[in-house]
């Protein structure tokens, strides 16, 4: 199950977290953005989400209804982030398909990171076995 929320703290950690990375985001060719754009609108958010909703159904065999993820949809940072065990945090200004692909791409790097870390595998490695393992659910 997915709970999305929106909330100004996370927004000013994710402000933080990227600033304290610009370098290796940039390195990295990752695109962010420290400008914020928050919703115009209660209305605007809800249909997003329902949007979101109806791209995840795709994936509903990936995500098992007994895992409970809470994805916070940001106005600013990067296109998507994990926290270990069950938070993703996504860049909510972009088409609903992208941000739901973002969501399984980070669910799939939850899914995998205790391997990545007995492993001891590099960003790249564990990119490449993210991106695998989201290519199979297409």
């Amino acid at each position: 199950m997915i709970h999305f929320k929106e909330n100004f703290f996370v927004n000013i950690k994710i402000f933080f977290e990227t600033l304290f990375q610009v370098k290796w985001l940039e390195k990295e060719s990752y695109i962010y953005t420290l400008l914020p754009r928050p919703f115009k609108s209660k209305k605007d958010k809800k249909d997003l989400v329902y949007s979101i909703q109806k791209n995840l159904n795709k994936y509903h065999g990936f995500i098992n209804d007994r895992e409970e993820y809470i994805v916070y949809l940001t106005s600013l940072g990067t296109y998507g982030s994990y926290q270990k065990p069950n938070k993703i945090y996504t860049y909510m200004n972009r088409p609903a398909e992208e941000i739901a692909e973002t969501i399984i791409h980070e669910i799939a790097h939850l899914k995998i990171e205790d391997g990545v870390i007995k492993n001891k595998l590099t960003h790249d490695e564990k990119e490449k076995m993210v991106q695998k393992t989201v290519d199979s659910l297409r």
